[in-house]
């Protein structure tokens, strides 16, 4: 759909834009097809599974074992917290 451009010459209103002309022509029951028509969106559990089945299935292996041993790691100082709490509480008498 081009624009045919024609400019008037007259003073006024009218000659402050160029009159268009787009021969615009609107499609008909009949040359209406669907191949625009909107494809339903994947699930999240699909969009999911083709990240881990693609692209995430060569790191989360080692992501996995980071994990697993910052984790680990963390253990110790939890039980150590725990047992300063416990101190501090027989020292204050409340136990």
């Amino acid at each position: 759909m081009k624009p045919l451009h024609s400019i008037q010459s007259t003073r006024g209103a009218a000659s402050r834009f160029p009159i268009t002309d787009c021969n615009y022509r609107p499609l008909g029951f009949g040359e209406f097809n669907a191949r625009c028509a909107h494809l339903p969106r994947p699930s999240f559990t699909a969009i999911s599974r083709d990240y881990l089945n693609r692209e995430a299935r060569h790191n989360f292996m080692m992501e996995t074992l980071v994990f697993a041993l910052v984790t680990v790691a963390a253990v110790p100082a939890i039980f150590d917290c725990g047992r300063a709490l416990l101190e501090f509480i027989r020292s204050v008498g409340v136990m």
